[in-house]
């Protein structure tokens, strides 16, 4: 991925498009949990690092890192000097969604595909589970597969 990411910046140098690339990492907690051995998880941090600051100065950077990361695993994050150094002022906290908010999520993906729910089913599902956050990612996630079906019943 990094040997990618390095090609496409070096082709994007000369080009007067100004494209970026931004790499998107969804639970980069993952990282703690699934990559035991440090050595080789913060040499990934180093070359991710690498990447951003060699953009830093530039007046149109065109590579970019946003990341999602449990605040529980903010201290292990924070253990690793340079990327603490690097998190400095850059990163936003997000509290959970509202039942609202919530709604929306599981609503407006679906609209985007032209399907609707039954009337009801996504208030009956937001009760059943108690909206926890992590509902949101089985409700989202179909949409992409789903194609142009019209209605989801419960």
């Amino acid at each position: 991925m990094v040997e990618r990411i390095l090609d496409i910046d070096q082709t994007r140098r000369g080009d007067d498009r100004r494209s970026r690339l931004l790499l998107v990492v969804d639970q980069f907690e993952e990282l703690f949990t699934l990559v035991p051995d440090m050595e080789l998880r913060q040499r990934f941090f180093d070359i991710l690092l690498e990447l951003v600051f060699d953009q830093q100065h530039r007046e149109a950077p065109s590579f970019c890192l946003a990341f999602a990361l449990r605040a529980d695993f903010l201290g292990q994050t924070l253990e690793y000097r340079p990327l603490a150094d690097a998190l400095q002022g850059q990163d936003v906290k997000l509290g959970p969604m509202t039942r609202r908010e919530m709604t929306h999520a599981i609503v407006n993906p679906a609209h985007l595909q032209g399907a609707v729910y039954e009337p009801g089913l996504v208030s009956r599902f937001l009760d059943d589970v108690g909206g926890s956050q992590a509902t949101y990612l089985c409700w989202n996630s179909p949409w992409p597969l789903c194609g142009r079906r019209r209605s989801m019943a419960g």
